[in-house]
């Protein structure tokens, strides 16, 4: 299969030049200044083989060797092929962390398994970090919408997301409008399913009164009624007659 394989590649790097003339068409002739459909070709050449390469997750010794040698062939620099590899591997990468944490944790095992992946593939622990932290800044994040399609949050709810925070190290900030509406969401669903929530007012209330809702309100006249004041009136003039 390698050998059907490789004899296509170099059948597709024969129709791009002759290996024998490659300094001068490639150097000479364009003055290191490839067209874009050419150098396109050119990457797309060598991510085939990359992909290639790496259906079984792993890149060896010899595969890094044709790897080399195959960037020499296509006269790619370091940087065109380094973005190469971090695009095909990190995505690889991002994909095994997704179905990593597709439970919402990470265990031991799994840690361990994600290291040699990250080993086996030549991804910077940097770049590796990076990867993982957005799979699992996503993936709680959908959790969060999917939680909240119905416009309520239960208690359930809040702790199962409470735990991905911390089983996936994640850290979501909430703006100041996000957090008002997980308020109302979890407000809803405690009118529907539990004891409607008592407020505190700055108002006397009866003994058997309950405050639920409070809101603003803009007062245009303000009247004052005193019923009791005339019939304290009205009892003192029966009294002179």
């Amino acid at each position: 299969m390698r050998y059907q394989y490789d004899a296509c590649m170099e059948s597709s790097l024969n129709t791009y030049f002759n290996h024998k003339e490659r300094d001068s068409l490639l150097i000479n002739k364009y003055g290191n200044k490839l067209s874009s459909t050419i150098l396109n070709g050119l990457h797309n050449l060598y991510s085939n083989y990359l992909i290639y390469c790496l259906s079984d997750k792993f890149l060896s010794a010899e595969e890094i060797a044709e790897l080399k040698h195959l960037k020499a062939i296509l006269v790619l620099n370091d940087t065109e092929v380094r973005n190469i590899h971090n695009n095909i591997t990190g995505k690889i990468y991002q994909k095994s962390v997704r179905e990593v944490v597709d439970d919402g944790e990470i265990s031991a095992d799994e840690q361990k398994f994600l290291m040699v992946l990250q080993q086996n593939l030549l991804l910077p622990d940097e770049f590796a970090q990076e990867l993982s932290k957005e799979v699992r800044s996503n993936f709680a994040q959908e959790f969060l919408q999917n939680a909240v399609t119905d416009e309520r949050l239960s208690p359930y709810e809040e702790q199962q997301l409470e735990l991905i925070w911390k089983n996936l190290i994640v850290d979501l900030s909430y703006t100041e409008a996000t957090k008002e509406q997980l308020s109302k969401y979890k407000l809803y669903w405690t009118i529907e399913n539990g004891e409607l929530p008592a407020i505190n007012v700055p108002i006397s209330l009866g003994k058997q009164e309950e405050c639920y809702f409070q809101t603003y309100a803009d007062w245009y006249e303000q009247r004052t009624v005193t019923h009791n004041a005339l019939i304290i009136v009205a009892q003192q003039q029966a009294s002179e007659l």
